[in-house]
């Protein structure tokens, strides 16, 4: 006759087969069973957690629930079902799923706890580390790549590209000559990942297309310290860009006109006049002056005046490739080109 099946052989049978985070717990909130599924799903280990307090499991804006479902299961009544955030060893958080039941004694008093808890939706298990590292990148704001020693791509990840701008097949396997269709060794950002292939490390601004990138590039080491090719991260800088493409307009343009301010004129005519000296070629400086304007302020009012000065810079910017710079107040209408 074979042997009959011990309760507690069973209870283990149950512990270790179940996929389920099956765990039980006292009504002063002692954890008391934890399953292999608890494990897979917590991260805890049976011996790091039994005898802790169930509320460890939760985030701190969870604990007044469990404190209210342990004095719910104390006086005999509690939710059988809930949906409830737990965080994992690894400080994740996960929404779970969860069915509980009580253990009785005896006499049908309640003396403890069993809880199954499922992750939520359709994903029953965490993801390992290396699965939340590779989701992270795929979705942070920056792209992310790696090169062999002939520069050829190996590796990337990001979305500052966008899902339909660039996919991982537009990059690995290609070198960057090809992707960047440019065989000139000494321009950006080719120069900079031969110089990584030596050991050093840089930080610069490349612009792709309509987006700009602050790109941070060094070696790619092995193990033993040997560089075995690059390794870069560049961070989507476009409309920090903008923004500041904005203010310095604004600061070096007139608000009415358009017309380049003084400051940008003095910075304009320096540069004009270094240049001419290195080109041994000559400049002119055009200066035009807008007749009667006091007298269509003084007739019309200065918004009229305003509208005069719009009109003539409109066609002064025209029919002229140069920069225009306005001196002075509205009633002032020297103009410089």
């Amino acid at each position: 006759m074979p042997p009959s099946l011990r309760p507690e052989h069973v209870l283990a049978a149950i512990l270790s087969s179940t996929e389920a985070g099956l765990l039980s717990f006292s009504l002063d909130g002692a954890i008391q069973l934890w399953s292999a599924g608890a494990e897979r799903l917590y991260g805890y280990a049976a011996a790091e957690i039994t005898g802790r307090p169930v509320a460890m499991l939760s985030p701190i804006y969870e604990v007044p629930a469990c404190e209210e479902f342990l004095q719910a299961a104390r006086n005999g009544t509690f939710a059988c079902c809930a949906i409830a955030e737990r965080l994992r060893k690894d400080g994740s958080s996960i929404r779970l799923d969860l069915k509980r039941a009580a253990v009785r004694d005896e006499a049908g008093a309640v003396t403890g706890i069993v809880e199954t808890a499922r992750a939520e939706g359709l994903q029953a298990q965490c993801p390992t580390p290396d699965e939340q590292l590779h989701l992270l990148a795929e979705q942070m704001p920056a792209i992310f790549w790696t090169t062999d020693q002939n520069l050829r791509i190996t590796s990337n990840w990001g979305a500052a590209f966008g899902p339909s701008q660039a996919k991982t097949s537009d990059w690995v396997g290609r070198t960057l000559y090809d992707y960047l269709k440019c065989q000139d060794p000494h321009a950006a950002p080719i120069a900079q990942h031969a110089e990584a292939l030596r050991g050093v490390s840089s930080y610069f601004e490349y612009q792709h297309g309509n987006r700009h990138f602050a790109v941070h590039l060094g070696p790619l080491r092995a193990a033993s310290g040997e560089i075995k090719g690059c390794v870069a991260a560049g961070i989507d800088i476009t409309d920090r860009k903008k923004r500041e493409d904005h203010v310095r307009y604004e600061a070096t343009h007139d608000a009415l006109t358009g017309l380049a301010n003084y400051r940008e004129f003095m910075d304009t005519l320096e540069n004009e006049v270094r240049r001419a000296e290195r080109s041994n070629h000559v400049f002119a400086l055009l200066l035009l002056d807008l007749d009667e304007l006091k007298a269509i302020n003084d007739k019309y009012g200065h918004l009229v005046g305003n509208r005069a000065l719009k009109r003539l810079s409109d066609v002064i910017k025209d029919h002229s490739g140069r920069r225009i710079w306005r001196r002075g107040t509205e009633a002032t209408s020297s103009q410089w080109c």
